[in-house]
């Protein structure tokens, strides 16, 4: 992949998560847009905590992310470049909208702040 040929997600992984970048590289090529759209979507997801003042207004923009996965099943996809090169993925690998659902639903778990205070909880 060279920077000429990034796709918007691939880019993002490239700046912002090095090691799941260099995973980007030893994929297979036919893998690696899928790949980027997965990576993306957790960084979209995985920043939101840090993005936001209060636990209310992160819940606010996961549950747009989970409006987008259930668009993208729906077949109305948003513009906004992670949703549409997830929407791709999801359709060329079959990827199940329950399985990203619930990345979504772990990662409102972080908005509090506390942690996870027993293994079970984790």
């Amino acid at each position: 992949m060279s920077a000429r040929e990034l796709s918007h997600c691939a880019e993002a992984v490239r700046r912002l998560d090095r090691d799941r970048w260099l995973t980007l590289l030893f994929a297979h090529p036919g893998d690696r847009e899928a790949l980027a759209a997965l990576y993306a979507f957790n960084q979209e997801i995985a920043r939101v905590r840090d993005r936001v003042s209060e636990p209310m207004l992160g819940a606010i923009r996961l549950e747009w992310w989970r409006e987008s996965l259930r668009g993208i099943a729906a077949g109305t996809v948003r513009r906004h470049p992670v949703v549409e090169a997830l929407a791709v993925a999801m359709a060329e690998r079959d990827l199940p909208e329950a399985e990203l659902l619930a990345l979504v639903d772990a990662r409102e778990q972080d908005l509090d702040g506390e942690g996870f205070r027993v293994l079970d909880d984790l």
